[in-house]
């Protein structure tokens, strides 16, 4: 099975195998196709695509491939992806059932329209996390008539963000951020031990680079795509129009930095664990000094990633770049065995997707894996029980009990003087803290924007500019003098101006500015020009957020319950202990000054809480522990001693004033 990567200007096609644990080139080819065949990721032209995959599978090096069977990765831009978490006992067919309701609610698809398939990212003994992923029937729909056409018999459909991970290898490492800066999109992607764990696309990438920078500089397209690739993210380069390719650049990267960071802090904040590395990829991560300028402004380790494997194969070094990741990525996954069942294949509706899955595994071996297990199982169960009740096996005496009794019980404690029930009383701690803590939250004030012109005068007369004197960008942006001024014939001067409209649209770059009040002739003569961009239009202030306010309550509260577990010992009458679980916690009292939503580098958070806990006889604690050992069979219950003692609160009812706490300890001998 060979890789095959189609994009609106190219076709790629590599085919891997793997021979003796190595894994071994056996062609590849590269061709770019004419603009209208396939656009935005949709097959225009069937036939002229088909046409053009044959050429290309014949002009493949060192040979020809003549493989049939194909595995494609499907446009990012086209597909859907959701996590749910659904219980952990769910079997495949019924995650697939419980799914054609679920995926409506959150995402606008219907499944009877698309394409679907998941994955089990992660188990836990109580849930486990699916990963969700489709695609409209039409994509697909239509490169299976393309690659009928060519003669090839489609058997995967892969994305290109797990596609790109795995041609990565090592590099695309634990708590990965990968992001694809192709030609009409960008596609952020985050990957940890599990898999894949999120991923998104902007309508930001190489092709709007260059038709800034042609805006801007006013040069055609070609010469644009020639600045980008030459210049890209170099401030001081003289070749780059003294920094400007950069700061345009610069500004256009701002939506991909801001995505990358809003996805870092949604991972990590639902996950608790921590993104190491950035690798970028795609045609416009080639760009000069890319990568340093991510690191720098995301705090993060940034690379540009290669196929991780690549430079051992005959492939030319030209082509061992991020361009290659995607169809390597491809063909790496058709040399393993059995590929289907090697990451998602959106080719079947969900119901046979779940079915297809089910089928793949080896039934005998199932069948005999499930025997042994049931064997260990049964052996284990009785050799526990025996362990917890010695008094069962027929050679039993005293000295044949462990000398480390594991007890594990429930413990119902009425505090309200209930008679015939264990007894215990409720311990109250009133406690009042404030401390202050950082704001983390932001907000865009919209100002004026201001800055300074210079004005050149190049007419025989001197030119009197009164305030307010209009003065019109290239971008079209209107702004006005501050003051009077004078310039002199042949001279210059500098003066002060500020936006006619709030808002970020008076952030404009240096440039040259037109006053419209002068006749056309004059204005030709009499302009202004900045050398330094304007700022104040939009300004990025600090706010107290609802989270901010949330975590300084969430660790106040932690802290006064360290505080109140101390304090409460002190409340302990004579033979009391204290048993450390809390029944109940009241807020009585909450405040931030200044409030939530304000504008401010930080705040102080008060507040009162009142919390109770738990206190019984240490006397009586200790019969009922010696009473649960007898019932294990000891009878020398006096000889042990209780160590290692865990409490955890069940239930409390403070009507009834009743209270169940389970008891995990030791008793060794």
């Amino acid at each position: 099975m060979f890789g095959l990567d189609i994009s609106d200007a190219s076709i790629e096609a590599l085919e891997l195998k793997k021979r003796f644990g190595r894994v071994k080139l056996v062609g590849y080819a590269r061709t770019e196709i004419p603009e209208g065949i396939v656009r935005d990721g949709i097959v225009v032209k069937k036939k002229e695509l088909g046409e053009a995959i044959k050429k290309l599978l014949k002009e493949a090096k060192p040979r020809p491939i003549r493989e049939r069977e194909v595995i494609l990765s499907l446009p990012e831009s086209r597909i859907f992806t959701h996590i749910f978490k659904f219980p952990a006992k769910l079997k495949l067919k019924q995650i697939a059932e419980i799914l054609k309701f679920e995926v409506p609610n959150a995402l606008p698809i219907s499944p009877e329209e698309v394409y679907s398939d998941f994955l089990v990212l992660d188990k836990t003994d109580s849930e486990q996390e699916i990963f969700y992923v489709a695609v409209p029937k039409k994509v697909v729909d239509d490169l299976c008539e393309v690659t009928k056409k060519a003669g090839l018999n489609h058997r995967i459909f892969d994305m290109e963000s797990a596609s790109f991970a795995r041609a990565l290898g090592r590099e695309a490492e634990e708590g990965s951020v990968i992001v694809d800066i192709g030609a009409r999109t960008t596609i952020i992607s985050i990957f940890d031990k599990n898999g894949i764990r999120f991923t998104t696309n902007l309508g930001v990438a190489g092709n709007l680079f260059t038709e800034t920078i042609a805006k801007k500089l006013k040069i055609k397209w070609q010469e644009a795509e020639k600045l980008k690739k030459s210049c890209g993210l170099l401030p001081k380069d003289g070749r780059c129009r003294t920094g400007q390719v950069f700061l345009i650049v610069q500004s256009t990267l701002q939506p991909i930095l801001q995505e990358i960071r809003t996805a870092i802090k949604f991972y990590e904040g639902k996950s608790g664990r921590k993104i190491k590395k950035i690798i970028l990829c795609g045609g416009s991560s080639m760009m000069p000094n890319i990568a340093n300028y991510f690191e720098e402004n995301l705090g993060l380790k940034t690379v540009v990633g290669k196929p991780e494997t690549a430079e051992k194969l005959s492939i030319p070094k030209a082509t061992i770049s991020p361009l290659l990741l995607n169809v390597f990525g491809l063909a790496l996954r058709g040399a393993k065995k059995k590929p289907e069942l090697k990451g998602v294949n959106l080719m079947f509706e969900l119901e046979k997707a779940a079915r297809f899955k089910e089928s793949r595994f080896p039934k005998k071996k199932i069948f005999v894996y499930f025997a042994v297990f049931v064997l260990l199982l049964s052996f284990c169960g009785f050799g526990y029980y025996f362990y917890l009740n010695p008094e069962k096996l027929p050679w039993y005496g005293e000295r044949y009990l462990p000398k480390v009794v594991p007890l594990e019980f429930n413990l119902e404690v009425s505090t309200l003087d209930e008679p015939g029930v264990f007894a215990g009383r409720i311990l109250e701690i009133e406690k009042e803290v404030a401390k202050i803590f950082p704001a983390t939250g932001k907000r865009i004030i919209e100002g004026q924007a201001q800055g300074k012109v210079k004005i050149f005068n190049n007419s025989p007369y001197g030119q009197t500019l009164v305030a307010t004197t209009r003065l019109l960008s290239e971008d079209g942006v209107l702004f006005r003098l501050k003051d009077n001024v004078f310039i002199p014939a042949g001279k210059t001067a500098e003066t002060e101006v500020y936006a006619e409209e709030f808002g970020a649209a008076g952030d404009v770059f240096p440039g040259k500015f037109t006053i419209p009040g002068l006749s056309s002739f004059l204005q030709k003569l009499i302009y202004a020009e900045s050398e330094a961009p304007m700022t104040g239009g939009a300004t990025e202030v600090k706010i107290i957020s609802t989270e901010d306010v949330d975590k300084a309550k969430t660790k106040l509260e932690e802290e006064i319950l360290e505080v109140a577990k101390a304090e409460s010992l002190d409340l302990l009458e004579a033979g009391e202990v204290l048993i450390p679980v809390v029944l109940g916690k009241e807020i009585l009292e909450i405040k931030s000054d200044p409030e939530q939503d304000k504008m401010a580098d930080e705040f102080k958070l008060q507040i009162k809480i009142k919390i109770k806990f738990l206190a019984v006889l240490e006397s009586d604690l200790k019969k009922e522990m010696q009473a649960q050992l007898a019932r294990r069979g000891v009878k020398k219950v006096k000889d042990y001693r209780f160590e290692s003692v865990e409490y955890y609160l069940l239930n409390f009812d403070e009507t009834s004033g009743e209270a169940i706490v389970k008891i995990n300890t030791k008793a060794i001998k």
